[in-house]
């Protein structure tokens, strides 16, 4: 399977949810040009969100002041009938009506987005989607994150760390790469033996892993339906998959 977005930055090169939405829908249409099924993979929630969501970054504008203080003063169930006026669609979603302030900056952006908005997922299919994650029990969980996190360093995630670093960039950078950077670094700064390393990190990524799935608890309030499977139940998966398509 060709994949896509992968080794496209340099390791100076910052990158944002709002370059990922622009760089995806570029991928996403090169695939469905061949006739074949494109497939989201990764561990980040917020940027299959910001895809499956359809965040609309470009279209957030800055406060209108004079809007805002000509709404701050009236009841909420007013406010709620002007929002079902501008965003038909939108007025009944929680995340958007859940306080005053929040219904007035919906609003806000529904307004300006009629005069400024470009929204790039229009006349994109991307409502049929379907969502698979991958269960297991918190144990083998824990036991996989260690055994992976072994093999990355005896596969030579220090030596590439190290091989970053050679080439001129700074130590400081590895915080934006993710745990694993960030630790390394740390043992190649010698405040960490090889046992620390693994030990702490292991640790680390455990805790992470939590947040990974409080996040895609989150998803599912949203609205996201996530089909949670074991990895070794592959006929529940294949049948998914079939009737989607």
């Amino acid at each position: 399977i060709k994949h896509h977005l992968i080794d496209t930055l340099d390791p100076s090169e910052d990158y944002s949810v709002y370059q990922f939405q622009r760089d995806f829908l570029l991928s996403y249409e090169k695939i469905k040009a061949k006739k074949k099924l494109p497939i989201i993979c990764g561990g980040t929630g917020l940027y299959i969100e910001s895809i499956l969501l359809k965040y609309q970054l470009e279209n957030a504008p800055g406060p209108n002041e004079d809007l805002r203080n000509s709404l701050k003063d009236k009841p909420r169930e007013e406010l709620i009938a002007l929002f079902k006026q501008v965003a038909p669609y939108k007025y009944q979603d929680p995340k958007k009506t859940d306080t005053k302030n929040r219904i007035i900056r919906s609003i806000e952006i529904e307004l300006d987005k009629r005069t400024n908005g470009n929204d790039i997922f229009s006349n994109k299919e991307l409502d049929n989607f379907l969502v698979i994650g991958i269960y297991e029990d918190r144990e083998k969980n824990r036991d996989l994150i260690k055994k992976r996190l072994i093999e990355r360093i005896n596969s030579g995630l220090v030596e590439e760390v190290k091989n970053l670093l050679d080439n001129g960039l700074n130590l400081s950078r590895l915080d934006y790469f993710g745990l694993e950077y960030r630790f390394v670094g740390m043992y190649l700064k010698n405040e960490l033996s090889k046992e620390e390393l693994i030990e702490k990190l292991n640790i680390a990524i455990g805790q992470f892993a939590k947040r990974q799935m409080s996040w895609f608890r989150r998803m599912e309030k949203r609205g996201i339906k996530i089909h949670w499977i074991s990895p070794n139940d592959k006929d529940k998966i294949n049948n998914l998959i079939k009737n989607a398509i």
